[in-house]
């Protein structure tokens, strides 16, 4: 998507959330979205509500954008150091730096690296959402990432429990979504059916 290269956040939250997008592809795009754009506690319910639903390399990329926003930086390195080690160099920098800013918006080692990346970062991408989230940071002052005790809970038993799983057992993602063109397709089809049906019996 354009939008997510030029690191377009809210452009790219409303194409995610548009209802002719595959959902597995629009979510894990959604949930970033959300965090970038400082909405945690949006993104954590997004996320928790999706869970279930992904496949486990997207329900890891979520759990990574969650950590990260939320400040839990031991949970980030064990993605990256997990099921995440192929992301490029540039890439874990950039995720470790801004789960430190989540914690301390003025970390020295955070900052510096997202000054490095914005400068020097091996793609365009990683540069542009480096720049960004420093100019955030700047702008949002003292303290950490706000976010509710119920999406801190939910983080919690993200960090306790494994993902991808309800009541104990692994729930397998949907087959397809339903959309609006999904369902004037079938209504269609459903009158075409009918007419077929009306002419077959008139000239019988």
């Amino acid at each position: 998507m354009l939008a997510q290269e030029r690191r377009d956040w809210d452009g790219l939250l409303v194409l995610a959330r548009a209802q002719d997008v595959d959902y597995a592809e629009a979510k894990p795009r959604e949930v970033r979205a959300l965090g970038e754009l400082g909405r945690l506690d949006e993104m954590v319910q997004t996320y928790a509500a999706a869970e279930n639903w992904l496949l486990a390399h997207l329900c890891q990329e979520c759990r990574l954008f969650v950590f990260a926003f939320m400040g839990r930086t031991g949970a980030v390195q064990q993605v990256l150091d997990g099921p995440l080690s192929s992301l490029d160099d540039d890439a874990k920098a950039y995720w470790i730096a801004v789960a430190r800013l989540g914690v301390d918006r003025h970390d020295r080692d955070g900052r510096a690296t997202l000054l490095r990346l914005a400068e020097t970062g091996a793609s365009d991408g990683v540069r542009r959402s480096a720049g960004q989230h420093l100019r955030r940071a700047d702008l949002a002052g003292d303290g950490s990432a706000s976010s509710s005790r119920e999406s801190q809970r939910i983080v919690e038993r993200m960090l306790q429990g494994s993902p991808h799983r309800l009541g104990g057992r692994q729930v397998r993602p949907p087959l397809f979504k339903a959309s609006a063109t999904a369902h004037i397709r079938g209504f269609l089809l459903l009158v075409l059916i009918v007419l077929l049906a009306v002419l077959q019996r008139y000239f019988r």
